[in-house]
């Protein structure tokens, strides 16, 4: 351990996985701040992250919520930089963002920036530690941006639950506090008492914030043992990097707080009472969901847990979902549960929480005493095992997480490595410095058979048992009249029935439990087998032989390629079926490990195979050495959702396939290999990721029952059909429950979707449902057709349209006209490539009755575009009357992705005379350009200083080949008056700014926008670039060379360019394409606040708008953009 007067070096060396590049140096700074640095070569930005050991468990009892509180007012400014927003602005001109969280003892700070930035970043960051202000000024707005987050969480049943379990916890530990904090318990209460809200602040963070319980890392490219121009200097100078970084943060005061009993006095108390054991809890949910959780309370302290952690193993057997696990036994043999997961929740030193989760049918909440007796019998069932038969399974554990420790790869987040490394400093006096990146990897634990058995015989015992129970039919007077004040959750408690104690301390073994078989696809190797040097541009290889029955149309190949992007935008929250998780076309949030921008290493993929039925890209892994690989499969079934019907009974598919395909499922996730079935808007999506050792087996097990499961009775049968059938239901009507901004972006994508189907079409298929009939037709949300009839009255004729008999003709016609369109990532050859062709061949297209498509079949869903200069307005109330918010969605359109890609790529193809202002390029780089300007404003000014709601952000929109930038807020005011500050902000507060901008500010958002296109391509990992590539496939553009063309035309683009834009498509009314949705509330108590206020109004502020009273009215005023093709002829290959 070397020594300096600033610093010592605690390690430099740490366990990593096999081809970690990063270099590690965790040193103690003289003020005894430990400091992490990771030097990453291959990365343009860089982040830092600083976690402090108090959290909300340090709240005084009477001003619940400091600590968060703390946490927001800090960002606020500091003695050298006083400016409220000069951090947050700071990040913003270069590429960068922050953010943190409270945590019950811990609080973590962290950002990203362009590297380049990094030291002024640094510098700024450390003074919220030396000097914040906690301006008087920002108190208020504080408090009420902590009061709006709170509200966003009222019908959030996670928190409302966690809540109503503090509760019932020994009151004398903190963790039964209200950790969040709100105009309560932050303002009123405090007034109520004379206490100065900010005074006690100040005192709190004095007393409690200290460098002694800080832990810093910082994550750059940047080599912090030289200075910024790489010169050489004296080893102590302080123009070295990591001396500066030393200087800013040795400023921090220690007040030794590491061994104060006042800051870590929780750790010597229980949270157990009598009240949270041998005790039902009836809980009534917002969500329509009946779940079981059993808790026991694990006396557990941190050393056992960080050196043996001896419920893991207890832990991954009982939610084990394999033949012989009570998962198994409870969902497919009982019918009792649809998901079974175990956690544990470390409260505290000695207050460990081990959690059985389970997620009810009808069935098993009327048999839940039953379903109990079960789990109690596969409890003595592990109790009767043996130390060998427990070693052998911890042992499988262990070495399964040793080569998924060995060949980890990167996070596709700086910030999140920074964050977590940063957190699991705190721990680090429980293990070896070196097991800082592994130390929660089973294979680093000790095995300890006796604590094991201690945990199952004596703690794991019907008296340490309880039972929280949730239905959200429970009545609010008669079975659940108790109100938590916090979230207003009914609940009440109960004494469990001495019968059911009696039954579980007496249950017998049951014979349908045992242990797993051995993991069949365990790797047998790890060969990287792309190092031959095959000669992948070769597309003229022979191939294997065409399948036996072939309706080929020679002339319509290259015409078949239209497809449209149902992909979601980067931080578009709502997920629907048609989105494929991969980064958007016009994404600039993607990270990716090599620079394509400077570098000839990347390679795209080759077109191995085109021709009339399939499509094969072929990538081989040149970057990560890694032993895995993806294989994506694209079923392109244009009729898949040319109904609600056909939509609906594609996911009974999608989950009678999981049924199908459970054991070999659950068997990879534990070895990280992933089996995805997912419902895309052109058809389905096959995907396999992980090691591919046994992928050619995996396929051929993987076709076998996608062709073979529908003559497989025991799962295609009519009682897993009504099982699925009441599963769906529930996740369609639960949909309609989450947050307001949750939902809102599936109300623009149906309206601007061609066969996007809106929840209420979809369940008025389903049996008793007349309220989502009627209200369907009454909101114009359904239409005749498609097989759909309706009378005079708006009556739906036909009663049983989802019936298993229809689900089967649906099956046999499912794949009659199919085209296939493949791409191969990772460690595969040439010869892999002809093996999955072989495959699929011989396992699907010979084993079914199909023909190709003729042209204008394979035509994929398209979007709807507003008329330029067209203003429409949406308005959706809320299913939901208990939620007090409502949310507003302000699209601007912006034009057809079409026009934009193909135009980029080829611009002299394109004839400027439909565009006089701008061409298509320049309109996809001038919005992302927009969107380097436009968030940090949004966020100061509707969130910070107006205080509107807690969600509140602006983002580039891309629905399919719809592209557009919108505005979301969520709050407990009115839609209409969101609209009218979202449209003062932005012809004054946004008006100013971009007409103003300066020649060197227009530099700073280029140069950010230009780290943003370097950073999408250093690929962090290997899904980051199959990702990349996969879209570009999916799109059915081909543009592989999307960013390397964005990076050259940015240059192109002037500081007028940027401001006419401004004007012509969000400024001018007469210019501009609005859409405006409203999710308005249906909660009576804030209506009558709203109608009270309506004179606050600004009408002359609210647009001029077509309101939409159907969406199918609306759709066909609408123009339909163009199909995607590829931007370059792709030339066929037999």
């Amino acid at each position: 351990m070397s020594s300096d007067p600033a610093f010592k070096t605690i390690s430099t060396a740490f366990e990593t996985p096999l081809n970690d590049d990063r270099s590690y140096d965790l040193i103690e700074l003289s003020n005894k701040l430990q400091v992490l640095f990771i030097h990453d070569p291959l990365s343009y930005k860089s982040a830092a992250s600083l976690d402090v050991n108090v959290g909300s468990f340090n709240d005084p009892p009477d001003l619940n919520g400091l600590a968060h509180f703390c946490e927001h007012l800090l960002f606020m400014g500091t003695a050298n930089y006083p400016d409220e927003n000069d951090y947050q602005k700071f990040l913003s001109n270069h590429s960068g963002f922050s953010n943190a969280f409270t945590a019950n003892y811990h609080t973590n700070y962290y950002f990203e920036i362009d590297s380049n930035h990094l030291i002024e970043a640094l510098l700024r960051f450390s003074r919220f530690f030396i000097d914040p202000l906690f301006l008087q000024s920002c108190q208020d707005r504080e408090i009420i941006a902590i009061n709006n987050e709170n509200n966003k969480n009222l019908n959030d049943d996670n928190w409302r639950y966690y809540q109503v379990y503090k509760k019932i916890i020994n009151p004398s530990h903190p963790f039964c506090q209200f950790s969040t904090g709100n105009l309560d318990t932050l303002k009123h209460h405090p007034e109520s008492k004379n206490i100065n809200i900010r005074n006690e602040l100040i005192k709190w963070y004095d007393s409690h914030y200290s460098s002694d319980i800080m832990k810093l890392t910082i994550l750059s490219n940047l080599n912090f043992n030289k200075s910024l121009n790489d010169a050489e200097h004296d080893a102590n100078d302080d123009k070295i990097l990591k001396y500066k970084i030393v200087n800013f943060f040795n400023q921090i005061q220690n007040k030794n707080l590491t061994k104060d009993p006042t800051i870590f006095f929780y750790n010597s108390i229980s949270i157990k009472s009598d009240l949270n054991h041998l005790k039902l809890i009836k809980f009534k949910p917002v969500l329509k969901n009946k779940s079981l959780q059993l808790k026991f309370h694990l006396p557990i302290s941190y050393h056992d847990f960080y050196k043996y952690n001896p419920i893991l193993l207890i832990s991954n057997l009982i939610g084990h979902e394999t033949k012989g696990s009570l998962f198994y036994y409870l969902k497919f043999i009982k019918k009792y549960i649809l998901a079974l997961t175990t956690s544990t929740d470390f409260i505290s030193n000695n207050n460990l929480l081990f959690l059985i989760n389970i997620s009810l049918t009808d069935s098993g909440f009327e048999n839940y005493q039953k379903l109990i007796l079960y789990i109690f019998q596969y409890l003595k069932y592990l109790k009767s095992l043996s130390n060998d038969q427990i070693f052998e399974k911890f042992d499988e554990l262990s070495q399964i997480s040793q080569f998924n420790f060995k060949f980890k790869e990167k996070l596709n987040s700086n910030f999140k490595t920074v964050s977590s490394l940063a957190t699991s400093l705190q721990s680090l006096k429980y293990f070896d410095s070196k097991n800082l990146l592994n130390y929660h990897f089973p294979f680093v634990k000790t095995y300890n058979f006796e604590l094991i058995s201690k945990i199952l015989n004596d703690y794991l015992v019907p008296d340490n048992i309880l039972i929280f129970l949730s239905n959200y039919q429970f009545d609010k007077k008669i079975d659940v009249p108790l109100v938590e004040p916090y979230y207003k959750s009914n609940y009440s408690i109960h004494d469990i029935n001495p019968t059911l104690l009696n039954d579980l301390h007496n249950c017998q073994l049951n014979e349908n439990f045992h242990l797993p078989i051995e993991n069949p696809l365990i790797p047998a190797h790890f060969n990287l087998i792309s190092d031959n040097n095959n000669n992948n541009n070769d597309s003229s290889l022979p191939s294997s032989s065409p399948p036996a029955n072939t309706d080929s149309d020679e002339n319509y190949v290259n015409n078949d390629l239209s497809c449209h992007n149902n992909i979601n935008d980067a931080n578009n929250i709502s997920i629907t079926n048609g989105n494929l998780d991969t980064s958007p076309l016009l994404s600039v949030e993607t990270t990716s490990t090599t620079d394509k921008l400077n570098s000839s290493k990347l390679e795209d993929p080759i077109l191995y195979k085109n021709n009339d039925y399939i499509r094969i890209w072929f990538k081989d892994d040149k970057l990560f050495n890694q032993p895995k690989g993806f294989i994506s499969i694209n079923f392109q079934i244009p009729h898949l959702n040319d109904s609600p019907v056909n939509q609906i009974y594609s996911q009974f598919l999608k989950k009678l396939l999981k049924f199908e395909l459970n054991d070999i499922s659950y068997f990879g996730e534990l070895i990280s290999i992933n089996i995805e079935l997912n419902v895309l808007s052109n058809g389905l999506l096959l995907q396999i990721s992980g090691f591919n050792d046994r992928f050619d087996r995996l396929l051929e097990i993987l076709f076998e029952n996608l062709i073979g499961f529908q003559n497989d009775s025991s799962v295609n049968n009519q009682s897993n059909f009504e099982f699925i059938k009441d599963d769906i239901i529930k996740e369609l009507k639960n949909s309609q429950l989450n947050s307001p901004y949750y939902q809102i972006g599936n109300y623009s994508s149906n309206l601007l979707c061609e066969n996007d189907w809106t929840i209420n079409e979809k369940l008025i298929f389903f049996e008793n449902n007349e309220n989502s009939k009627e209200s369907a037709i009454t909101n114009g949300d359904i239409k005749g057709g498609n097989n759909v009839n309706f009378d005079s009255n708006d009556k739906i004729k036909q009663k049983n349209y989802l019936t298993f008999d229809k689900f089967q003709n649906f099956l046999s016609g499912l794949f009659t006209q199919c085209y296939l369109e493949v791409y191969i990532h990772g460690n595969f050859t040439i010869d892999n490539v002809k093996t999955v062709e072989n495959t699929i061949n011989k396992q699907f297209f010979n084993k079914i009755n199909w023909k190709t498509f003729i042209p204008n079949q394979l035509n994929y869903p398209r979007n709807y575009l507003l008329p330029e200069g067209s203003h429409y307005r949406y308005n959706i109330d809320l299913i939901d009357k208990s939620d007090v918010n409502s949310c507003i969605e302000y699209n601007f359109q912006i034009g057809d992705a079409c026009d934009m890609v193909h135009d980029l790529q080829n611009p002299t193809d394109y004839d400027y005379s439909l565009d006089d202002d701008f061409s298509p390029r320049k309109k996809l780089v001038l919005i992302e350009l927009l969107h380097e300007i436009f968030p940090e404003p949004t966020f100061d000014q509707l969130r910070t200083k107006e205080q509107l709601g807690y969600v509140v952000f602006s983002l580039i929109r891309r629905i399919r080949n719809y592209v557009g930038y919108r505005f979301i807020i969520q709050s407990d005011k009115e839609s209409s008056y969101l609209e009218t500050r979202i449209n003062s902000f932005l012809t004054e507060k946004l008006k100013e700014i971009i007409l103003n901008l300066t020649d060197e500010q227009f530099k700073l958002k280029v140069q950010s926008l230009k780290t943003e296109y370097r950073n999408i391509l250093l690929f962090k990992n290997m899904r980051d670039e199959f990702s990349y590539y996969l879209n570009k496939i999916y799109t059915k553009f081909y543009n592989f060379n999307l960013i390397e063309k964005k990076f050259k035309l940015v240059d192109e683009i002037n500081k007028e360019d940027l401001v006419n834009f401004f004007k012509k498509y969000f400024l001018d009314e007469n210019t501009s394409t609005r859409l405006i949705i409203y999710l308005k509330t249906t909660n009576e108590e804030i209506i009558r606040t709203h109608n009270q206020n309506k004179d606050q109004i600004d009408q002359n502020l609210i647009t001029k708008c077509k309101e939409i009273k159907s969406k199918f009215a609306a759709q066909s005023e609408f123009l339909m953009s163009k199909t995607s093709s590829p931007v370059s002829p792709l030339k066929k290959i037999p």
